[in-house]
Protein backbone atom coordinates (compact mmCIF):
# COMPACT_ATOMS: atom_id res chain seq x y z
CA UNK A 1 0.00 0.00 0.00
CA UNK A 2 1.27 3.51 -1.16
CA UNK A 3 1.94 5.74 2.52
CA UNK A 4 0.43 9.21 1.80
CA UNK A 5 1.26 11.94 4.47
CA UNK A 6 -1.43 13.95 5.78
CA UNK A 7 -3.18 16.54 3.46
CA UNK A 8 -4.32 18.82 6.33
CA UNK A 9 -0.29 18.64 7.36
CA UNK A 10 1.06 19.36 3.86
CA UNK A 11 -1.37 22.22 3.98
CA UNK A 12 -0.34 23.55 7.23
CA UNK A 13 3.29 23.44 6.20
CA UNK A 14 2.60 25.26 3.17
CA UNK A 15 0.81 27.79 4.68
CA UNK A 16 3.48 28.46 7.58
CA UNK A 17 6.39 28.67 4.65
CA UNK A 18 4.75 30.43 2.64
CA UNK A 19 3.74 33.74 5.50
CA UNK A 20 7.71 33.14 5.80
CA UNK A 21 8.69 33.97 2.52
CA UNK A 22 6.34 37.09 2.67
CA UNK A 23 8.19 38.18 5.53
CA UNK A 24 11.47 37.73 3.76
CA UNK A 25 10.02 40.13 0.66
CA UNK A 26 8.73 36.99 -1.46
CA UNK A 27 5.03 38.67 -1.80
CA UNK A 28 4.62 36.88 -5.33
CA UNK A 29 4.95 33.36 -3.69
CA UNK A 30 2.19 33.73 -1.80
CA UNK A 31 -0.10 36.18 -4.25
CA UNK A 32 0.14 33.09 -6.60
CA UNK A 33 2.13 35.08 -9.10
CA UNK A 34 4.79 32.34 -9.87
CA UNK A 35 3.92 31.65 -13.38
CA UNK A 36 3.00 35.70 -14.17
CA UNK A 37 6.59 36.34 -12.22
CA UNK A 38 8.41 33.90 -15.11
CA UNK A 39 6.47 35.18 -18.05
CA UNK A 40 7.86 39.12 -16.61
CA UNK A 41 11.54 38.04 -17.31
CA UNK A 42 13.03 38.67 -20.60
CA UNK A 43 12.65 35.69 -23.25
CA UNK A 44 15.34 33.01 -23.19
CA UNK A 45 16.81 35.04 -19.90
CA UNK A 46 17.40 33.00 -16.76
CA UNK A 47 15.11 33.16 -14.37
CA UNK A 48 15.05 32.51 -10.22
CA UNK A 49 12.86 30.25 -8.63
CA UNK A 50 12.87 28.92 -4.97
CA UNK A 51 9.81 28.35 -2.67
CA UNK A 52 6.31 26.03 -3.43
CA UNK A 53 4.88 26.10 -7.05
CA UNK A 54 1.16 26.96 -5.70
CA UNK A 55 -0.53 26.20 -9.34
CA UNK A 56 -0.57 24.53 -12.42
CA UNK A 57 2.78 25.92 -14.34
CA UNK A 58 4.46 25.07 -17.49
CA UNK A 59 8.79 25.50 -17.92
CA UNK A 60 9.74 26.44 -21.32
CA UNK A 61 13.59 27.60 -22.57
CA UNK A 62 11.58 30.27 -24.72
CA UNK A 63 10.41 31.67 -21.30
CA UNK A 64 13.63 31.53 -19.22
CA UNK A 65 16.85 29.89 -20.19
CA UNK A 66 18.38 28.65 -17.68
CA UNK A 67 15.61 28.01 -14.65
CA UNK A 68 17.40 28.84 -11.46
CA UNK A 69 16.79 27.26 -8.31
CA UNK A 70 18.51 29.52 -5.59
CA UNK A 71 18.04 30.73 -2.17
CA UNK A 72 15.50 27.69 -1.15
CA UNK A 73 14.56 24.47 -2.14
CA UNK A 74 11.95 23.95 -4.77
CA UNK A 75 8.76 21.98 -3.76
CA UNK A 76 5.62 21.36 -6.34
CA UNK A 77 2.50 21.20 -4.06
CA UNK A 78 0.13 18.08 -3.36
CA UNK A 79 -2.25 18.64 -6.57
CA UNK A 80 -0.60 20.63 -8.23
CA UNK A 81 1.85 20.18 -11.61
CA UNK A 82 4.99 21.33 -12.95
CA UNK A 83 5.21 20.72 -16.82
CA UNK A 84 8.56 21.33 -17.74
CA UNK A 85 8.92 21.58 -21.81
CA UNK A 86 12.07 19.79 -23.45
CA UNK A 87 15.00 21.79 -24.08
CA UNK A 88 14.46 23.25 -20.85
CA UNK A 89 17.64 23.44 -18.42
CA UNK A 90 17.32 23.90 -14.41
CA UNK A 91 20.26 24.79 -12.61
CA UNK A 92 20.58 24.52 -8.58
CA UNK A 93 22.69 26.32 -6.26
CA UNK A 94 24.68 24.53 -3.47
CA UNK A 95 22.98 21.52 -2.33
CA UNK A 96 19.51 22.36 -3.13
CA UNK A 97 16.51 20.08 -3.94
CA UNK A 98 13.54 19.72 -5.72
CA UNK A 99 10.47 17.99 -4.46
CA UNK A 100 7.39 16.82 -6.27
CA UNK A 101 4.70 16.42 -3.96
CA UNK A 102 2.09 17.05 -6.96
CA UNK A 103 3.11 16.11 -10.37
CA UNK A 104 6.25 16.39 -12.27
CA UNK A 105 5.82 16.05 -15.77
CA UNK A 106 9.36 16.54 -17.72
CA UNK A 107 9.37 14.97 -21.03
CA UNK A 108 11.84 15.87 -23.27
CA UNK A 109 13.31 14.48 -26.63
CA UNK A 110 16.50 12.46 -27.67
CA UNK A 111 17.51 15.74 -29.97
CA UNK A 112 16.39 18.30 -27.33
CA UNK A 113 16.21 16.52 -23.50
CA UNK A 114 15.66 18.22 -20.44
CA UNK A 115 18.92 19.23 -18.16
CA UNK A 116 18.56 18.93 -14.26
CA UNK A 117 22.53 20.29 -13.43
CA UNK A 118 24.38 21.90 -11.30
CA UNK A 119 24.60 26.06 -11.67
CA UNK A 120 28.35 26.37 -11.02
CA UNK A 121 30.47 27.46 -14.04
CA UNK A 122 32.72 24.45 -13.29
CA UNK A 123 30.46 22.11 -12.15
CA UNK A 124 31.30 18.94 -9.76
CA UNK A 125 29.71 16.28 -8.60
CA UNK A 126 27.85 16.95 -5.16
CA UNK A 127 27.35 20.75 -6.28
CA UNK A 128 23.58 20.40 -5.59
CA UNK A 129 20.50 18.20 -4.03
CA UNK A 130 18.34 16.00 -5.88
CA UNK A 131 15.25 15.36 -7.42
CA UNK A 132 12.69 13.77 -4.66
CA UNK A 133 9.70 12.51 -5.52
CA UNK A 134 7.44 12.12 -2.12
CA UNK A 135 4.77 9.62 -1.41
CA UNK A 136 2.17 12.12 -2.23
CA UNK A 137 3.55 12.27 -5.65
CA UNK A 138 1.31 11.34 -8.60
CA UNK A 139 1.94 7.92 -9.83
CA UNK A 140 2.54 7.32 -13.29
CA UNK A 141 -0.60 6.24 -15.15
CA UNK A 142 -0.37 3.82 -18.53
CA UNK A 143 -3.13 2.25 -21.25
CA UNK A 144 -4.02 -1.08 -22.46
CA UNK A 145 -1.04 -0.97 -24.62
CA UNK A 146 1.38 0.39 -22.03
CA UNK A 147 2.24 4.14 -23.24
CA UNK A 148 2.24 6.76 -20.25
CA UNK A 149 -1.41 8.95 -20.41
CA UNK A 150 -0.77 10.41 -16.86
CA UNK A 151 1.35 10.81 -13.66
CA UNK A 152 4.77 11.80 -12.64
CA UNK A 153 7.47 11.14 -15.76
CA UNK A 154 11.14 11.78 -16.32
CA UNK A 155 11.45 11.08 -19.63
CA UNK A 156 14.42 12.46 -22.05
CA UNK A 157 16.11 14.13 -19.59
CA UNK A 158 19.86 14.63 -17.90
CA UNK A 159 20.41 14.17 -14.26
CA UNK A 160 24.13 15.21 -13.70
CA UNK A 161 26.49 16.64 -10.31
CA UNK A 162 23.36 15.64 -7.91
CA UNK A 163 23.98 14.06 -4.53
CA UNK A 164 25.62 16.28 -2.11
CA UNK A 165 22.57 16.24 0.53
CA UNK A 166 23.58 15.15 3.92
CA UNK A 167 20.79 12.45 3.90
CA UNK A 168 19.78 8.71 4.03
CA UNK A 169 19.08 7.28 0.90
CA UNK A 170 21.10 9.43 -0.98
CA UNK A 171 20.81 9.77 -4.59
CA UNK A 172 20.29 12.03 -7.86
CA UNK A 173 16.93 10.94 -7.91
CA UNK A 174 14.82 9.76 -5.28
CA UNK A 175 12.01 7.53 -5.06
CA UNK A 176 9.59 7.14 -1.69
CA UNK A 177 6.92 5.16 -2.05
CA UNK A 178 5.91 6.76 -5.39
CA UNK A 179 5.38 5.15 -8.59
CA UNK A 180 7.03 7.53 -11.43
CA UNK A 181 8.02 7.02 -15.01
CA UNK A 182 11.85 7.11 -15.58
CA UNK A 183 12.25 6.70 -19.35
CA UNK A 184 15.25 7.23 -21.86
CA UNK A 185 17.33 9.70 -18.68
CA UNK A 186 21.18 9.61 -18.57
CA UNK A 187 21.85 9.89 -14.95
CA UNK A 188 25.63 11.08 -14.75
CA UNK A 189 28.37 12.04 -12.75
CA UNK A 190 26.79 12.59 -8.85
CA UNK A 191 27.93 11.79 -5.83
CA UNK A 192 25.21 9.23 -4.40
CA UNK A 193 23.19 6.78 -6.27
CA UNK A 194 21.64 7.44 -9.65
CA UNK A 195 18.43 6.75 -8.18
CA UNK A 196 17.28 5.06 -5.01
CA UNK A 197 13.49 3.93 -4.72
CA UNK A 198 12.31 2.61 -1.48
CA UNK A 199 9.31 1.85 1.03
CA UNK A 200 6.76 0.34 -1.75
CA UNK A 201 7.88 2.28 -4.57
CA UNK A 202 7.31 1.08 -7.44
CA UNK A 203 9.04 3.21 -10.72
CA UNK A 204 9.15 2.14 -14.03
CA UNK A 205 12.94 2.65 -15.13
CA UNK A 206 13.44 1.88 -18.50
CA UNK A 207 16.01 3.04 -20.90
CA UNK A 208 18.03 4.91 -18.87
CA UNK A 209 22.06 5.23 -18.84
CA UNK A 210 23.39 5.63 -15.25
CA UNK A 211 26.87 5.74 -15.31
CA UNK A 212 29.56 7.30 -13.09
CA UNK A 213 27.41 7.47 -10.25
CA UNK A 214 29.05 6.96 -6.55
CA UNK A 215 26.54 3.77 -7.07
CA UNK A 216 24.07 3.11 -9.93
CA UNK A 217 20.64 1.94 -8.74
CA UNK A 218 19.48 1.14 -5.44
CA UNK A 219 15.88 -0.53 -6.46
CA UNK A 220 12.85 -1.23 -3.37
CA UNK A 221 10.40 -3.78 -3.60
CA UNK A 222 7.99 -3.41 -6.40
CA UNK A 223 10.55 -1.43 -8.99
CA UNK A 224 10.89 -2.29 -12.56
CA UNK A 225 14.18 -2.17 -14.17
CA UNK A 226 14.73 -3.11 -17.68
CA UNK A 227 16.57 -2.28 -20.74
CA UNK A 228 19.00 0.02 -18.92
CA UNK A 229 22.52 0.79 -19.21
CA UNK A 230 24.61 0.60 -16.02
CA UNK A 231 28.00 1.52 -15.97
CA UNK A 232 31.18 2.38 -14.49
CA UNK A 233 29.52 3.16 -11.40
CA UNK A 234 31.43 3.14 -7.95
CA UNK A 235 29.69 2.10 -5.08
CA UNK A 236 31.36 2.41 -1.40
CA UNK A 237 29.66 -0.26 0.03
CA UNK A 238 27.80 -3.44 -1.76
CA UNK A 239 26.17 -3.63 -5.34
CA UNK A 240 28.32 -1.44 -7.68
CA UNK A 241 25.68 -1.30 -10.76
CA UNK A 242 22.46 -2.49 -8.75
CA UNK A 243 21.42 -3.03 -5.43
CA UNK A 244 18.26 -5.26 -4.94
CA UNK A 245 15.72 -4.87 -1.55
CA UNK A 246 12.87 -7.17 -2.36
CA UNK A 247 11.01 -7.96 -5.18
CA UNK A 248 12.37 -6.20 -7.93
CA UNK A 249 12.49 -7.11 -11.94
CA UNK A 250 15.77 -6.19 -13.22
CA UNK A 251 15.81 -7.60 -17.34
CA UNK A 252 17.39 -6.82 -20.58
CA UNK A 253 20.11 -4.40 -18.91
CA UNK A 254 23.70 -4.09 -19.90
CA UNK A 255 25.86 -3.55 -16.23
CA UNK A 256 29.13 -3.05 -17.19
CA UNK A 257 32.49 -1.76 -15.62
CA UNK A 258 30.59 -0.95 -12.33
CA UNK A 259 32.98 -1.63 -8.66
CA UNK A 260 31.87 -2.04 -5.09
CA UNK A 261 34.25 -1.69 -2.31
CA UNK A 262 32.49 -4.84 -0.35
CA UNK A 263 30.02 -7.51 -2.58
CA UNK A 264 28.33 -7.69 -5.88
CA UNK A 265 30.04 -5.46 -8.20
CA UNK A 266 27.59 -5.64 -10.87
CA UNK A 267 24.71 -6.81 -8.68
CA UNK A 268 23.67 -7.28 -5.30
CA UNK A 269 20.09 -9.38 -4.60
CA UNK A 270 18.10 -9.52 -1.46
CA UNK A 271 14.78 -10.72 -3.18
CA UNK A 272 12.78 -12.93 -5.13
CA UNK A 273 12.12 -10.99 -8.53
CA UNK A 274 14.13 -12.42 -11.65
CA UNK A 275 17.32 -11.20 -12.62
CA UNK A 276 17.14 -12.30 -17.02
CA UNK A 277 18.04 -11.31 -20.11
CA UNK A 278 21.08 -8.58 -18.75
CA UNK A 279 24.86 -8.34 -20.07
CA UNK A 280 26.60 -8.06 -17.23
CA UNK A 281 30.58 -7.85 -17.68
CA UNK A 282 33.55 -6.17 -16.33
CA UNK A 283 32.27 -5.45 -13.14
CA UNK A 284 34.64 -6.02 -10.18
CA UNK A 285 34.06 -6.60 -6.54
CA UNK A 286 36.99 -6.18 -3.80
CA UNK A 287 35.32 -8.12 -1.51
CA UNK A 288 32.64 -11.60 -3.17
CA UNK A 289 30.57 -11.95 -6.30
CA UNK A 290 32.25 -9.64 -9.20
CA UNK A 291 29.09 -10.07 -11.46
CA UNK A 292 25.98 -11.12 -8.84
CA UNK A 293 25.88 -11.36 -5.34
CA UNK A 294 23.15 -13.38 -4.03
CA UNK A 295 22.61 -12.28 -0.17
CA UNK A 296 21.53 -15.37 2.68
CA UNK A 297 17.75 -15.58 1.96
CA UNK A 298 17.05 -14.68 -1.28
CA UNK A 299 16.80 -16.94 -4.27
CA UNK A 300 16.17 -15.37 -7.70
CA UNK A 301 15.94 -17.19 -10.65
CA UNK A 302 18.82 -15.85 -12.38
CA UNK A 303 18.93 -17.25 -16.20
CA UNK A 304 19.88 -16.05 -19.78
CA UNK A 305 22.21 -13.62 -19.01
CA UNK A 306 25.76 -13.12 -20.08
CA UNK A 307 27.99 -13.20 -17.30
CA UNK A 308 31.69 -12.56 -17.66
CA UNK A 309 34.95 -11.27 -17.56
CA UNK A 310 34.05 -9.91 -13.75
CA UNK A 311 36.57 -10.16 -10.58
CA UNK A 312 36.25 -10.69 -7.03
CA UNK A 313 37.89 -12.87 -4.45
CA UNK A 314 35.49 -15.21 -4.29
CA UNK A 315 32.65 -16.25 -7.06
CA UNK A 316 33.88 -13.81 -9.58
CA UNK A 317 30.77 -14.33 -11.85
CA UNK A 318 28.36 -15.39 -8.91
CA UNK A 319 28.54 -15.82 -4.61
CA UNK A 320 25.64 -17.74 -3.61
CA UNK A 321 25.20 -16.48 0.61
CA UNK A 322 22.68 -18.54 0.89
CA UNK A 323 22.75 -21.67 3.56
CA UNK A 324 22.92 -25.49 2.23
CA UNK A 325 19.26 -26.02 3.12
CA UNK A 326 16.41 -25.75 0.62
CA UNK A 327 16.37 -26.21 -3.09
CA UNK A 328 19.51 -24.61 -5.11
CA UNK A 329 19.87 -21.60 -6.83
CA UNK A 330 18.30 -21.56 -10.92
CA UNK A 331 21.06 -20.14 -12.60
CA UNK A 332 20.46 -22.02 -15.48
CA UNK A 333 20.60 -21.03 -19.42
CA UNK A 334 23.29 -17.99 -18.71
CA UNK A 335 26.74 -18.15 -20.72
CA UNK A 336 29.22 -17.71 -18.40
CA UNK A 337 32.35 -16.98 -21.19
CA UNK A 338 33.15 -20.05 -21.41
CA UNK A 339 31.63 -23.96 -22.77
CA UNK A 340 34.17 -25.52 -20.35
CA UNK A 341 32.33 -26.66 -16.96
CA UNK A 342 35.40 -26.42 -15.02
CA UNK A 343 36.09 -23.15 -15.75
CA UNK A 344 32.24 -22.68 -14.94
CA UNK A 345 32.63 -24.07 -11.78
CA UNK A 346 35.61 -21.83 -11.15
CA UNK A 347 34.02 -18.76 -11.32
CA UNK A 348 30.59 -19.63 -9.29
CA UNK A 349 31.34 -19.95 -5.45
CA UNK A 350 28.18 -22.10 -3.86
CA UNK A 351 28.26 -25.52 -1.57
CA UNK A 352 30.96 -27.14 -3.95
CA UNK A 353 33.71 -24.87 -2.54
CA UNK A 354 32.51 -24.18 0.76
CA UNK A 355 29.76 -26.39 2.73
CA UNK A 356 28.60 -23.19 4.51
CA UNK A 357 26.73 -22.10 1.58
CA UNK A 358 24.08 -22.97 -0.78
CA UNK A 359 24.31 -24.57 -3.93
CA UNK A 360 23.52 -23.07 -7.62
CA UNK A 361 22.38 -25.00 -10.41
CA UNK A 362 24.04 -23.13 -13.60
CA UNK A 363 23.29 -26.43 -15.50
CA UNK A 364 22.67 -26.26 -18.13
CA UNK A 365 24.28 -23.31 -19.26
CA UNK A 366 23.96 -21.64 -22.93
CA UNK A 367 27.07 -22.24 -25.42
CA UNK A 368 27.15 -18.91 -26.75
CA UNK A 369 26.39 -15.03 -26.08
CA UNK A 370 22.45 -15.09 -25.33
CA UNK A 371 22.23 -11.08 -25.84
CA UNK A 372 23.21 -8.63 -27.29
CA UNK A 373 26.52 -7.71 -26.49
CA UNK A 374 27.66 -4.37 -25.11
CA UNK A 375 28.55 -1.77 -27.66
CA UNK A 376 32.39 -0.77 -28.39
CA UNK A 377 31.23 2.70 -27.53
CA UNK A 378 28.14 3.63 -25.25
CA UNK A 379 25.18 5.97 -26.82
CA UNK A 380 23.87 8.16 -24.83
CA UNK A 381 20.22 7.02 -25.58
CA UNK A 382 19.67 3.20 -24.91
CA UNK A 383 18.97 0.90 -28.24
CA UNK A 384 15.82 -1.02 -27.73
CA UNK A 385 16.55 -4.77 -28.66
CA UNK A 386 14.01 -7.32 -26.96
CA UNK A 387 14.71 -10.56 -28.21
CA UNK A 388 18.47 -12.65 -27.48
CA UNK A 389 19.69 -12.15 -30.57
CA UNK A 390 23.87 -12.00 -31.40
CA UNK A 391 24.71 -9.22 -33.25
CA UNK A 392 21.69 -9.35 -35.79
CA UNK A 393 18.76 -11.09 -35.57
CA UNK A 394 19.79 -14.35 -37.36
CA UNK A 395 16.60 -14.95 -39.19
CA UNK A 396 15.15 -16.16 -41.53
CA UNK A 397 11.79 -16.35 -40.15
CA UNK A 398 10.31 -13.60 -37.82
CA UNK A 399 10.14 -15.04 -34.14
CA UNK A 400 6.81 -13.65 -31.88
CA UNK A 401 5.78 -11.95 -30.00
CA UNK A 402 7.02 -8.77 -32.21
CA UNK A 403 3.42 -7.16 -31.88
CA UNK A 404 4.72 -4.07 -30.40
CA UNK A 405 7.80 -2.12 -30.96
CA UNK A 406 9.19 -2.71 -27.27
CA UNK A 407 9.10 -6.29 -29.15
CA UNK A 408 11.10 -5.94 -32.24
CA UNK A 409 12.83 -8.55 -33.96
CA UNK A 410 16.18 -7.22 -34.71
CA UNK A 411 18.53 -5.55 -35.86
CA UNK A 412 18.89 -6.37 -39.03
CA UNK A 413 21.59 -6.93 -41.26
CA UNK A 414 21.62 -5.07 -44.63
CA UNK A 415 20.14 -7.02 -47.59
CA UNK A 416 19.01 -9.85 -45.60
CA UNK A 417 15.79 -11.57 -47.04
CA UNK A 418 13.82 -12.10 -43.39
CA UNK A 419 10.55 -13.66 -44.10
CA UNK A 420 7.20 -13.11 -41.93
CA UNK A 421 4.06 -15.57 -41.46
CA UNK A 422 1.01 -15.03 -43.76
CA UNK A 423 -1.11 -15.12 -40.60
CA UNK A 424 -0.34 -12.22 -38.48
CA UNK A 425 -2.14 -8.65 -37.92
CA UNK A 426 1.24 -7.03 -37.52
CA UNK A 427 4.84 -7.49 -36.82
CA UNK A 428 7.97 -5.06 -35.82
CA UNK A 429 11.44 -5.07 -36.65
CA UNK A 430 14.44 -2.89 -35.88
CA UNK A 431 17.51 -1.48 -38.13
CA UNK A 432 20.66 0.36 -36.26
CA UNK A 433 22.03 3.29 -38.18
CA UNK A 434 25.82 3.77 -36.93
CA UNK A 435 25.91 6.80 -38.62
CA UNK A 436 23.37 9.06 -40.90
CA UNK A 437 22.37 7.58 -43.99
CA UNK A 438 19.56 5.87 -46.16
CA UNK A 439 17.36 3.20 -45.43
CA UNK A 440 15.42 1.74 -48.71
CA UNK A 441 12.96 -0.94 -47.31
CA UNK A 442 10.58 -3.41 -49.83
CA UNK A 443 8.04 -5.58 -48.72
CA UNK A 444 7.37 -8.05 -51.26
CA UNK A 445 5.01 -9.92 -52.91
CA UNK A 446 2.34 -6.86 -53.69
CA UNK A 447 -0.29 -9.34 -54.54
CA UNK A 448 -3.19 -10.36 -52.01
CA UNK A 449 -3.02 -8.13 -49.64
CA UNK A 450 -5.73 -6.55 -47.85
CA UNK A 451 -6.62 -3.02 -48.54
CA UNK A 452 -5.52 -2.23 -45.36
CA UNK A 453 -1.67 -3.23 -45.39
CA UNK A 454 0.32 -0.95 -45.05
CA UNK A 455 4.35 -0.31 -43.97
CA UNK A 456 5.48 2.32 -41.35
CA UNK A 457 8.98 3.51 -40.45
CA UNK A 458 9.55 5.21 -36.48
CA UNK A 459 12.65 6.73 -35.24
CA UNK A 460 13.44 5.99 -31.79
CA UNK A 461 9.53 4.89 -30.64
CA UNK A 462 6.52 4.71 -32.13
CA UNK A 463 6.11 8.37 -31.08
CA UNK A 464 8.30 9.53 -34.13
CA UNK A 465 6.97 8.67 -37.25
CA UNK A 466 8.69 9.44 -40.04
CA UNK A 467 7.76 7.36 -43.08
CA UNK A 468 4.47 5.29 -44.49
CA UNK A 469 4.33 3.44 -47.65
CA UNK A 470 0.17 2.48 -47.89
CA UNK A 471 -0.45 1.13 -51.25
CA UNK A 472 1.62 -1.29 -53.85
CA UNK A 473 4.30 -1.53 -53.98
CA UNK A 474 5.29 -1.31 -50.33
CA UNK A 475 8.70 0.68 -50.70
CA UNK A 476 10.21 3.19 -48.47
CA UNK A 477 13.40 5.20 -48.89
CA UNK A 478 13.98 7.53 -46.43
CA UNK A 479 17.18 9.43 -45.43
CA UNK A 480 17.66 10.01 -41.75
CA UNK A 481 19.97 10.45 -38.44
CA UNK A 482 21.87 7.86 -36.59
CA UNK A 483 20.04 5.58 -34.17
CA UNK A 484 17.29 3.24 -34.08
CA UNK A 485 14.14 2.85 -36.67
CA UNK A 486 11.66 0.72 -36.07
CA UNK A 487 9.37 -1.14 -39.07
CA UNK A 488 5.78 -1.92 -38.83
CA UNK A 489 3.72 -4.15 -40.70
CA UNK A 490 0.73 -3.90 -41.06
CA UNK A 491 -2.01 -6.37 -41.77
CA UNK A 492 -5.85 -5.33 -42.21
CA UNK A 493 -7.88 -8.86 -41.18
CA UNK A 494 -9.04 -9.79 -44.57
CA UNK A 495 -5.37 -10.22 -45.36
CA UNK A 496 -4.91 -13.34 -47.26
CA UNK A 497 -2.02 -13.40 -49.16
CA UNK A 498 -1.10 -16.45 -51.56
CA UNK A 499 2.36 -16.71 -49.87
CA UNK A 500 4.53 -15.38 -47.31
CA UNK A 501 6.18 -11.72 -47.38
CA UNK A 502 9.31 -11.04 -47.47
CA UNK A 503 11.12 -7.83 -45.52
CA UNK A 504 14.67 -6.56 -47.11
CA UNK A 505 15.94 -3.66 -45.72
CA UNK A 506 19.23 -2.01 -47.25
CA UNK A 507 21.33 0.42 -45.67
CA UNK A 508 24.67 1.60 -45.21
Amino acid sequence: MRLRSSRLSLIMAAGAWAWLMVGLGHALLLAGAWEGGAAQAAASAPCTVSGFVLSDTTWSPTVCDPYIVSGSNLVVSTGVTLTVLSGTTIKFDSQLALSVQGTLIARGTSANPITFTSNLTVPTAGDWGYLYFTNTSADATFDVLGNYVGGSVLQYAQVEYAGGAAITRNAAVRIDAAAPYMDHNVVQDNLSYGLWSWNGAAPLMTYNVIQRNKGGVSAGSGSVVMYNQILSNTANADGGGVYVTGNVVVAYNTIAGNTASNDGGGLYLRGPGPVSNNVIVDNTAAGNGGGIFVRNGSKPPITQNDIYGNVASLGAALYNDNSPTGPALNAQYNYWGTTDPLEIENAVYHFIDDSALGLVDYNPFADGLVNVPPPAVITVWLPLIQHNYVNYFAGPWEVEENDAYTEANGPLRSGTAYLGYPDDAKDYFSVYLSQPGQLVIDRTPDSGAGGGVQMLLFYESTSDLRAVAQVAPYHIDYTGPAGWYYIYLYTASDYSPTSVYTLTVIYP
